[in-house]
This record gives structure tokens, sequence and C-alpha cells, in this order.
């Protein structure tokens, strides 16, 4: 006659469980056979951790799960294609991987038991644009009492504009910005003004571009100087302005004369 003298099994529960055996006769019992028998869990997916994004240019640090058995790494969600395993991962060991250019990659981690692979956790990284310096466009010179247009952004994202060089002055936000919004501006008398924009994305903000908006005299007629009136047979002399920038001579019927020697 066999005899079972203990059995005790929870299934669903990480354990390990005996059971002892007998045969008995009519000289007694033989001594007990012990059984082990393990419940092992089924695992579970990985918790995986490391940096999930990163601006372009920037050194890739290791992916880890801190804990786990067998953990094994993916390129694909359909877990045909290990890159590597263990509890950390090198994010160069993913195809294609670079910082260099924007770009997403993704990567799978499953942990590997006798009872089969957990369900796979899916750690995606993505490679972001630095921001670069805008390129401003708009009329940067203007004469006294002109009226002053728009300068303008195309493309870029959140573009913002500031008073000073060190950034601390927002004046306004934006691709267009009225050069009105910067203190002091006027093109009532001659002066000049200079904003600084930049482009700002997740990885910071781009280097400024600096505008410098001219406000220029109008000029005064010219002082010119020299003979009026001569008597026939004398010789002519020159006139001439004393002062003045590009001076520029015209006859009566508004023929540019500047080209044709002394005046």
């Amino acid at each position: 006659m066999i005899r079972l003298l203990f059995l005790v099994l929870v299934p669903h529960q990480k354990n390990t469980f005996s059971v002892f055996v007998t045969e008995n006769l009519s000289c007694g019992a033989s001594a007990a056979t012990a059984v082990a028998i393990s419940i092992v869990n089924t695992p579970n997916a990985p918790v995986v951790t490391g940096a999930s994004s990163y601006c372009v240019g920037a050194v890739a640090t290791n992916l880890s799960v801190s804990s786990g058995t067998d953990i094994r790494w993916f390129s694909d969600a359909g877990l045909t294609n290990q890159i590597g395993s263990g509890n950390s991962l090198a994010p160069s060991a993913i195809p294609g991987f670079s910082t260099a250019i924007p770009a997403v990659f993704q990567v799978f981690a499953t942990e590997n038991l006798s009872c089969g692979a957990s369900a796979a956790t899916q750690f995606t990284i993505t490679i972001n644009n630095v921001a670069t310096p805008p390129v401003v466009s708009g009329a940067t010179a203007y004469c006294v009492g002109d009226v002053a247009s728009n300068l303008t952004v195309t493309g870029g994202t959140d573009i913002r504009w500031y008073e000073d060089a060190a950034l601390t002055n927002q004046l306004g936000a934006g691709s267009t910005f009225d050069p009105n919004n910067i203190p002091g501006f006027t093109t009532a008398a001659a002066g000049s003004f200079t904003v600084y924009v930049t482009e700002n994305l997740s990885c910071g903000a781009s280097a400024a571009t600096s505008v410098t908006i001219q406000i220029g005299n109008t000029p005064n007629p010219p002082l010119v100087s020299g003979a009026t009136s001569y008597c026939v047979g004398d010789a002519v002399t020159n006139l001439s302005v004393p002062g003045g920038t590009d001076i520029r001579w015209y006859s009566d019927g508004g023929i540019d004369l500047s080209d044709r020697g002394g005046h």
C-alpha cells in the first residue's frame, strides 16, 4: 500500500512544496521518498529606465532594467530581431540609431523565465532638433517721417523678440513683429534701434539674430557756392558744395550731370 504522508499545493504562487511517499507492507513502512514541486512565477514586463529624448548631437546613455532575469532586447514589436541581452542596452545597438538628425527609435524588452517570456515593454527614444537662429526679413532703413512696417520670420517655431542682447526683456512672440513695440522707437527723428530674435524648441533657444533699424535724416538742400555770372569771354570756374554726402547735379531736364566732371 502506498501512502501519501504530506501534500499541500497552492497554485499561482511562487514557492516550493514537498510531498512524502512511503510503501507500507506487513513488515512496516518504507523510508519516505520526498518529492519537491516548484511553482514558478510568470515573468512580468520589465520596467525600462533611461533617457527617452535627446537633442541633435547629444551623447546617448544606456537603457537599463533594474531587476529581472534573462532580459532580452529587440528592435521590433514582433520580437524577431534580438539586439541585446542583460540588464542594460546601449542605444547604439538599435539599428540605424544616431543623434545626428531628428528621428524616433523604438526598442522592446522582455524578461524570460522557465515559464516563458513576459509581455514586451516598448521604449521610445526621440531625437529633437536644435533651434537655429531665425532669418528675419523686412525694411531696416527708413527716412525721418516714414511709416515703419513689420519684421517677419518665415518658418520656425515659438519665435520670440527681445529688446536686449541678454534676452531679458521680451517684446513680442510670433512670426511678425511691429518695430513700434521697441521702447523709444520712432521715425520722427534720426536714430538706430536693435531687436533680437530667437527660435525656441524643446532643446532650448537658438542663438539670437540681431536686426538693426536705421532712421536716416531727410537731406537738406545743398548750399552751392561759386560764380553765378560771367562776362562774355570769361573763364568759367567750378560750382561747389562745401558739405553733404552724395551730391548730384542736374540740368533743367532732370539729367544727372554728376559724371560730367567738375561743376
